[in-house]
């Protein structure tokens, strides 16, 4: 089983419709690279030749457990005002059963730009800077505006951020029911005996 983590905003804005969807509709949404965050992700430099090698992607990003939480909540998930889904995916099915989830590859971080390597174009869509290490980040690819969706077992938790407003939280527990997901954990950040760290506690327990 591979563990895998969105880290998304929660607020009423145009966003919410996507928060919507993924989560009460279970349908990914696929990002174009020209909307990164990292205005070199998939335009490495010295690659330009990769795109006369690769069908044109769109792309959802989530994290692996490596991740740094804390960051991540910070940058992804409105400042920890946002919500982390997590998911189990099992990714040692054969490929014709395996979840759309399952499908993905982790993003490797380099010091130095590769050697350009025709063979290995599709290495562009997955290379980023060590300095996005904190992110340990993994990407399913879809080369078409599909709409894929996971499968209702695979959602196992959603964690609240420490400022989450928790008037929202209705909202949030009806698109999971509408979801009909299965046995999801609802928790909320909250400081550890670390001050440094955060711990999970359940939610309505």
């Amino acid at each position: 089983m591979i563990e895998l983590f969105k880290y998304l905003s929660f607020k009423e804005d145009n966003s919410l419709e996507y928060r919507e969807q993924l989560i009460a509709e279970r349908i990914l949404y696929f990002n174009e690279a020209h909307r990164f965050n990292d205005p070199l992700d998939c335009h490495i430099a010295n690659w330009e030749g990769a795109q006369s090698y690769l069908k044109p992607a769109r792309f959802f990003c989530l994290a692996m457990v490596t991740r740094n939480d804390n960051l991540m909540f910070a940058h992804y998930g409105d400042e920890h005002r946002g919500i982390r889904l997590k998911f189990s995916a099992d990714e040692d099915q054969p490929i014709s059963d395996c979840s759309v989830l399952a499908l993905g590859k982790p993003v490797v971080y380099k010091h130095e730009i590769p050697v350009f390597e025709p063979s290995r174009a599709h290495d562009l869509y997955y290379l980023k800077s060590v300095s996005w290490g904190y992110e340990q980040e993994y990407r399913i690819l879809a080369l078409e505006n599909t709409e894929l969706q996971y499968r209702e077992s695979e959602l196992v938790e959603v964690a609240l951020g420490a400022r989450f407003n928790m008037a929202l939280l209705p909202k949030l527990e009806r698109w999971i029911a509408k979801g009909e997901h299965q046995n999801v954990k609802i928790v909320k950040a909250v400081p550890s005996k670390n001050f440094l760290e955060f711990e999970y506690v359940p939610v309505n327990a």
